[in-house]
């Protein structure tokens, strides 16, 4: 594709970054996402973080279930807050964001656009908190504003939602300001049951603790003998299961299907029959290692909250009522003095 495509391209993407309604990464975290080898995302691995929005509630686009709180995720070294993307499409993307040590970040759903970008904090089912973080494709103020519309029109804002910033927004702009807070501890954001929620790991950490013990008990061949049989009978009845939907796959063109999933039973079948004494302790062993890493999250996120985050702020929080009705007022104002991060110079 030649310079020219790329000159139309622009000036078709130039109004909507402009205005807010579309996010372009920048130039460097391009180049850096490149050079570093950035997770690009399937279609599998992308369902598996895509939530939707039905009646109000956030729900998991796998199965349905309602996310009640982010207590679960992480991002930019703040626990109890999601990274979040919503894609061209509307599509949203909900990730624990680990500061690109596991090589997925914000474009890792999107590529080079999005219709949104930053962190969410979800509390009670509700967006609680907006957070315009997101390096590669730094959302700004319009942006934001339409992200949280987005979400108060199909009823998923929490009544006392607030809306944070890196840095002031408006401090560009010589005119009243709606009332800020300075440097909001993190913490303060959280409901009482998200925090009860995370100090319920205590308990989880208990039951872990004597899965690990009852792991590192020494390994027999009467272990081996049963865990052996039990998966020779699980992967016997996988088959018959899968032989049983034969003439179903046939009748519907799909025998390729059915012959793909009857050779994984059989292999499956043929492994455990083959498992003996060495595979077992090597399978134990990637067990401990997986427990151990959780009773290790689970510490770090009790620790986080009862040291009470003081070193985990927002820069700069508004009431979402307030920083809504701010902008819709001042619309042109506030537009005039909008400066989007763009992916390309010639934007």
């Amino acid at each position: 594709m030649g310079k020219e495509f790329f000159r139309k391209a622009a000036r078709i993407l130039k109004g909507p970054i402009e205005d807010g309604r579309l996010l372009a990464i920048t130039r460097g975290n391009l180049r850096n996402d490149i050079a570093q080898g950035t997770k690009k995302f399937d279609a599998l691995d992308l369902l598996q973080c895509e939530y939707v929005i039905d009646s109000g509630q956030i729900k998991s686009a796998v199965d349905g279930k309602v996310l009640e709180s982010t207590t679960g995720f992480s991002a930019h070294d703040k626990v109890a807050i999601a990274a979040f993307v919503i894609s061209i499409e509307g599509k949203i993307y909900l990730f624990n964001h680990l500061n690109k040590t596991d090589l997925v970040a914000h474009s890792s759903f999107v590529g080079k656009f999005a219709r949104g970008a930053g962190e969410l904090m979800i509390v009670g089912g509700k967006v609680k908190l907006v957070h315009a973080h997101s390096g590669h494709f730094r959302p700004g103020v319009l942006n934001i504003f339409l992200v949280v519309k987005h979400f108060r029109d199909l009823g998923a804002l929490a009544v006392d939602a607030k809306v944070g910033f890196v840095a002031d927004p408006f401090v560009s702009i010589a005119m009243p300001q709606p009332t800020k807070a300075d440097s909001v501890q993190f913490s303060c954001l959280l409901g009482k049951q998200e925090q009860e929620t995370i100090l319920e790991k205590e308990q989880e950490i208990i039951q872990l603790q004597l899965e690990l013990d009852k792991l590192k008990q020494p390994v027999t061949e009467i272990a081996v003998s049963e865990y052996k049989t039990k998966k020779i009978l699980e992967a016997t009845q996988a088959l018959e299961e899968v032989e049983g939907t034969k003439d179903l796959c046939i009748m519907l063109d799909m025998l390729s299907r059915y012959e793909s999933q009857k050779k994984e039973a059989v292999d499956n079948i043929q492994l455990a029959n083959d498992f003996n004494i060495d595979r077992y302790r090597e399978m134990v062993l990637k067990e401990i290692k997986k427990i151990s890493d959780k009773i290790e999250d689970a510490l770090s996120l009790i620790d986080a909250i009862k040291s009470n985050l003081t070193k985990e702020t927002i820069t700069v929080v508004y009431a979402a009522i307030y920083f809504m009705e701010f902008v819709t007022t001042n619309y042109d104002v506030v537009k005039a003095n909008y400066v989007p991060a763009v992916y390309d110079d010639t934007l």
